[in-house]
């Protein structure tokens, strides 16, 4: 890693401008192209100094306010079909797969609900598999929510 990665690094970590073009706006402040900016960011995740390049937002001032989390006890045979119901629907916002424990934990897909009331995230999953247990965790920080 040279100055210009690290310069890179530094400037990333301000987060990236929400204009059309975040690189070329970036590579503007360092004095690189933006292909040179691109290159670096692949070079930087190649090599795992960058483990992850991804957007962060804050739910509550986006207006995501409740949020569940639902497990299901599914065929292994199974899985990817029922995931793949459960990412279709719009409050879903994601749905992995764990091991289970067999006698402590029998679960084994996850869905993560997020919604601006209750009901949104309360409501059933349309075609949903299985046998829910609902809610395992359940956050709100609106009154009534």
């Amino acid at each position: 890693m040279n100055d210009r990665d690290r310069a890179l690094l530094l400037r990333l970590q301000e987060g990236v401008p929400l204009v059309e073009e975040p690189y070329r706006a970036i590579a503007a402040e360092l004095g690189m192209t933006e292909a040179e900016v691109i290159a670096r960011i692949e070079a930087l995740l190649s090599r795992g100094i960058i483990r992850r390049f991804a957007v962060r937002i804050d739910h509550r001032k986006a207006g995501i306010l409740v949020n569940a989390m639902v497990a299901w006890r599914v065929p292994p045979g199974d899985v990817v079909q029922a995931a793949g119901v459960m990412a279709r629907s719009p409050e879903v916002t994601h749905c992995y797969e764990r091991a289970v424990v067999p006698g402590r934990w029998d679960y084994n897909l996850y869905a993560v609900l997020h919604g601006r009331r209750r009901d949104e995230v309360d409501a059933p999953l349309p075609g949903s598999p299985g046998r829910p247990v609902s809610p395992i965790t359940r956050s709100s920080s609106a009154p009534g929510n």
